[in-house]
């Protein structure tokens, strides 16, 4: 059996790649947003985003999750998108000014 502190220690390894991958996200999303402003599209691709979160579950399905946390999984990932959306349209917002 695992100890709590073995267990954290396998958390700070995956925030740390968590943390480069969403970084990484972040700045790709900021380059689309860019390209939409220019090319005059919507920002939001609701869509899109449903794509993107079907794509998500797919993957949770062939790692054979739980139920369980398929769904909480799932519910953290839509939190990002949508959390993601509102600082990018807040920073796109701000470099205009």
């Amino acid at each position: 059996m695992k100890s709590i502190q073995n267990l954290r220690n396998e958390i700070d390894q995956i925030d740390a790649e968590l943390s480069a991958l969403l970084l990484r996200r972040v700045s790709i999303t900021f380059e689309i947003w860019n390209l939409k402003a220019k090319e005059q599209i919507q920002f939001v691709d609701v869509d899109r985003e449903q794509q993107v979160l079907q794509k998500i579950k797919n993957q949770f399905q062939s790692l054979r999750a739980s139920s369980a946390d398929q769904a909480q999984a799932l519910e953290l990932f839509t939190a990002l998108l949508v959390r993601n959306r509102e600082l990018l349209a807040k920073r796109i917002e701000l470099e205009k000014n």
